[in-house]
């Protein structure tokens, strides 16, 4: 890499220095580590002033810096590898990737910097020429793909549990329809009624997602080396899951009990 590549990808310099225009081919041969590369081969993690020789090399090498770690694998889940880096003045090559930071959207920048290479070279070929974003998004093609699926997934199952959900309760206060009644002849107020089917609606939907919460915490386990930016614990995701099903308990236990309420108590003791 050049001097600019760190900067160009905001990879910060732990320690040491980076690549200078001092490094020139001639001057004594330079090597950056990252940290997990300075972690795993030097026990006190401090590569600065240690030497590396790579295989086939005439000299040994000085690390001069430490960078931060890239996740450079579209793999989510896998380990940061470790990372060294080369000044290219004294390793050339003949293929080149150039990296330019935009200020603004970097898309209009695509055919300046064709035109920018092909006035040095009208001969150069330039290909693989997209934003960070786009091969971002091309390396993590399958693995959005599969996420797509489990959360469309996730959502029909939590569809088809909130319509078993209202079924099951809705059904069973209906099914009170007399008690209903029977308690209104007696003098009971039809809010005092309706609260207490509403929160005993609730506790079995208390009891349901005590239990099913700690299903889908065992299971999370499994698949946890697959999250990336939640875990699988993840309070948000529980919350909401949680949120939605006593919606629908309350909603389930409300209704029909409410409509129940409606009734004249005698037509409801005829039920």
């Amino acid at each position: 890499v050049t001097p600019g590549h760190f900067s160009t990808f905001d990879i910060p310099l732990v320690r040491g220095r980076g690549f200078t225009d001092a490094d020139r081919a001639d001057a004594p041969g330079v090597v950056l580590v990252s940290v997990e590369a300075a972690r795993r081969y030097w026990p006190d993690g401090d590569a600065v002033g240690r030497r590396i020789r790579l295989v086939g090399a005439e000299a040994p090498l000085e690390v001069v810096g430490v960078v931060g770690d890239v996740f450079n694998r579209p793999e989510l889940g896998e380990a940061v590898d470790p990372q060294l880096y080369l000044p290219f003045a004294q390793h050339p090559r003949r293929a080149l990737a150039f990296a330019v930071r935009a200020a603004a959207d970097p898309e209009t920048l695509l055919e300046p910097i064709r035109a920018a290479v092909h006035a040095e070279d009208p001969d150069q070929a330039v290909y693989n020429l997209r934003t960070m974003a786009q091969t971002f998004h091309e390396q993590l093609a399958t693995d959005r793909l599969i996420f797509g699926m489990f959360a469309s997934f996730a959502l029909i199952a939590l569809a088809l549990a909130s319509s078993g959900l209202y079924g099951v309760i809705a059904y069973s206060v209906a099914q009170r329809t007399q008690e209903f009644g029977v308690r209104l002849a007696l003098g009971a107020r039809s809010g005092d009624v309706v609260r207490s089917v509403v929160l005993h609606g609730l506790t079995l939907a208390v009891i349901g997602t005590l239990a099913g919460a700690g299903g889908g915490f065992a299971l999370a386990q499994v698949v946890a080396s697959m999250l990336q930016g939640v875990g699988p614990a993840d309070p948000v995701t529980y919350a909401g899951v949680v949120l939605t099903l006593f919606v629908v308990a309350t909603m389930a236990s409300y209704v029909p009990a409410r409509r129940a309420m409606g009734l004249d108590p005698i037509r409801a003791l005829r039920r």
